[in-house]
């Protein structure tokens, strides 16, 4: 009888055992999983800030570049607007030497 006890109590301490252990091994299985997903979370938004930045510098030298091309633009015209002023001037004063020219022959064809 108390041999029959101690065999029982041998046995529902090992079942014990391997409970208690199978439990261990399921909560170190999940912190695991969840260690993982955590990590896999983290990884996941660091890819996605680095996209936004990339996206952010991509934009950014877009308009840059949009920025050049217009100052570009708007120097082309300034240039044209200045070489057409300086036509007109070298026309104007073309003119008056002409005009005065002329005037000079008249007062000299007078005389």
């Amino acid at each position: 009888q108390r041999q029959r006890e101690m065999i029982q109590n041998l046995i529902e301490r090992e079942k014990e055992k391997n409970k208690k252990a199978k439990r261990d091994r399921r909560k170190s299985l999940e912190a695991d999983a969840n260690l993982k997903a955590r990590e896999e979370i983290e990884k996941a938004a660091m890819e996605q800030q680095l996209r936004r930045e990339k996206e952010e510098k991509e934009k950014r030298a877009k308009l840059a570049a949009e920025e050049k091309k217009k100052r570009a633009e708007d120097l082309r015209i300034k240039q044209h607007i200045e070489d057409e002023n300086r036509r007109r001037e070298a026309s104007k004063r073309k003119n008056e030497a002409a005009s005065a020219s002329k005037n000079q022959n008249s007062v000299y064809n007078f005389q």
